[in-house]
């Protein structure tokens, strides 16, 4: 099937390009199931082809990305037979997120002698186009630094040493759920990880894109997401990630 959106003109066409990286090196270990999270399927389609099909179709996106484990072998079964060529796979998956995503620029700075890269995790199967483009958009009109997805925190956070006890109340006024993607300039981006990647303790505290930038002195901008926009983390999530799907009917068809 043609991409409509990566195929656009040359005056849809940021000068800078934009590479999505998808996260998919993780075991799933937290939903009960042997198969990884991001190939079960969800609607009668694995997790990780909804991620694809979305920034794939997303016009701002000019290249995606699949950052797996090199020991991976479940997607050239279940997802290259959906997605063909079009997308570039990476086989570069470390220990921990934050080196999976270090390991994939490394091979990405090599190839863009400039280029903005939006990470996602293959997780958050519900991501639209419309989010990502406003995500992209946001941070090209107001922010030469980056942004992420986020969504205001409304539930009342308590802080807990144990896990049993709550210690106190924090202000929910100043907080935000981060979502993914996460867009930032790909050589700034990988140089932060590199550098906190080489103490232990920092690395212990990358959660995220942003969370790296932080410890790099960078304040990103905050795009509100979509509470649609949800990590598939446990079994029951699984319900949740599927009634969003249907509802936005955006079946997932052969890319090529």
């Amino acid at each position: 099937m043609e991409n409509t959106a990566m195929n656009t003109t040359d005056a849809m066409v940021a000068v800078v390009p934009t590479v999505a990286v998808i996260c998919a090196a993780g075991s799933g270990s937290r939903t009960g199931s042997p198969l990884p999270k991001q190939y079960r399927e969800l609607n009668g389609v694995p997790m990780l082809a909804h991620a694809i099909k979305a920034l794939f179709n997303s016009a701002c996106v000019q290249q995606v990305v699949v950052v797996l484990s090199p020991q991976d072998a479940w997607y050239d079964v279940l997802i290259a037979p959906l997605v063909g060529d079009a997308v570039q796979v990476l086989r570069v998956g470390g220990e921990t997120r934050a080196q999976s995503v270090c390991n994939a620029l490394d091979v990405l700075d090599e190839q863009y002698d400039e280029a903005w890269v939006m990470v996602h995790d293959a997780a958050r199967p519900c991501i639209t186009p419309a989010l990502v483009e406003a995500l992209h958009d946001a941070v090209l009109l107001h922010s030469a630094v980056g942004g992420v997805l986020a969504m205001p925190v409304v539930d009342t956070i308590k802080l807990s040493d144990d896990g049993v006890l709550a210690k106190k109340t924090l202000d929910r006024k100043k907080l935000w759920a981060a979502q993914t993607p996460q867009m930032f300039k790909l050589d700034v981006l990988y140089n932060a990880l590199s550098d906190a990647l080489v103490d232990e303790h920092v690395a212990e505290g990358i959660t995220d894109e942003a969370s790296v930038m932080e410890w790099a002195g960078v304040s990103p901008m905050l795009i509100e997401g979509h509470v649609s926009n949800l990590k598939v983390t446990f079994a029951h999530d699984f319900e949740l990630a599927e009634f969003w799907l249907e509802r936005a009917s955006r079946p997932v068809q052969a890319l090529a």
